[in-house]
């Protein structure tokens, strides 16, 4: 083999010892993020509304799963995953339901103010215990958007829509240990 082919084969090599480090450090960073003792949930919650002089109430389970690890670009760190998904018989999906309809097409929807950190114990996400509201929004019109009105008390004075009360399950009191893979 010349000296060329020499230099160019170390060049290689060169390249990929680093690219593999370079690789493997991205992903041994992974490992790094604690994962939960406690990997699922199912927590009941009510909520009790009310449009115009009717008074319902919304029960349903909020159950929450640990879904591993990804790295997070804006953030440039690993983070915790999590699926969730609400049972219930309600028209919606896993953050809301429509609960009326106004008088000019409008959907009276109920956010239920739920998300999975907060009941799972990792309060890496920093935002408080949930509260539902109501809120109406309108098909979008003719430039695509949607016209959506949240402030409470805006809802209320124009639509008669409010949160009377509400209850969840308390949060679980979660560990979270360094290279458990189960």
């Amino acid at each position: 083999m010349t000296e060329k082919g020499t230099n160019t084969m170390k060049r290689k090599l060169i390249c990929l010892i680093l690219v593999l480090t370079l690789v493997g450090m991205l992903t041994a960073c992974g490992l790094t993020v604690p994962r939960p003792e406690i990997r699922e949930g199912r927590f009941n919650f009510s909520i009790t509304y009310a449009i115009g002089d009717e008074v319902k109430t919304l029960s349903a389970v909020y159950v929450c799963e640990f879904d591993g690890t990804s790295w997070a670009i804006e953030g440039c760190d690993y983070s915790r995953d999590w699926k969730d998904y609400v049972e219930g018989d309600y028209e919606g999906d896993t953050y809301s339901a429509i609960v009326g309809t106004t008088d000019d097409g409008g959907d009276i929807g109920l956010f239920f103010g739920i998300y999975p950190e907060y009941f799972m114990g990792d309060f890496t996400a920093d935002r408080g215990a949930p509260e539902p509201f109501v809120y109406v929004s309108y098909p979008e019109n003719e430039n695509g958007e949607m016209l959506y009105f949240g402030d409470p008390k805006e809802v209320e004075e124009l639509y008669g829509a409010k949160i009377i009360s509400y209850e969840y399950d308390e949060p679980v009191e979660n560990r979270f240990v360094m290279f458990k893979y189960k």
